[in-house]
């Protein structure tokens, strides 16, 4: 399905910050029991880490979905720490969250290309990426599974796949406005 939406970086839509770190908090604590003390740090840190994306840095960078002029969707590139040092040169999707009303309808396909033009406009030849909950959509897009593991400490022993795609096949060269 195409999108009939558009898709800005968060510099020049500043005033939905707080929304989408709502959101993004609001997906990590689904994901577990979390006390108060600890979701209040975390939820700080994520908005700390969010103002990083409105400097002048082309890296780390947010991009939001807007309908109607309304924020609907949002998705990030950044550099990770990883503890693997293959990937810690690489560039990292992360961040990407449609809202329930608008999924199913493009929204994360739009985030996604426009995250890979973006990457591609950056000279970057490979992006990363990692999921525990939607391996299926990235394969569906061209995205190649290169590790699975468990992650630690976690509740549920969530196994966690790191995806990346090679960019320079994709051809063009213009980034999201």
């Amino acid at each position: 399905m195409v999108w009939l939406g558009e898709v800005q970086d968060l510099r020049q839509q500043p005033q939905v910050m707080d929304s989408l770190v709502l959101w993004l908090h609001g997906e990590w604590l689904a994901r577990g029991p979390r006390d108060e003390q600890s979701s209040a740090r975390a939820y700080t840190a994520r908005y700390q880490q969010m103002q990083q994306h409105l400097g002048g840095s082309a890296i780390p960078t947010t991009f939001v979905a807007l309908a109607h002029n309304s924020p609907v969707g949002c998705i990030s590139l950044t550099r990770l720490q990883a503890a693997n040092k293959h990937f810690a040169r690489g560039l990292w999707m992360t961040n990407l969250y449609v809202v329930p009303a608008a999924r199913e309808q493009g929204v994360a396909s739009a985030l996604l290309a426009g995250a890979e033009q973006q990457a591609l406009h950056l000279n970057e030849a490979v992006l990363y990426l990692f999921t525990d909950s939607a391996a299926d959509f990235y394969r569906r897009r061209g995205w190649q599974q290169c590790l699975n593991s468990v992650v630690p400490k976690s509740a549920d022993d969530r196994r966690v796949c790191v995806f990346k795609k090679h960019l320079a096949n994709m051809g063009g060269s213009g980034g999201v406005v």
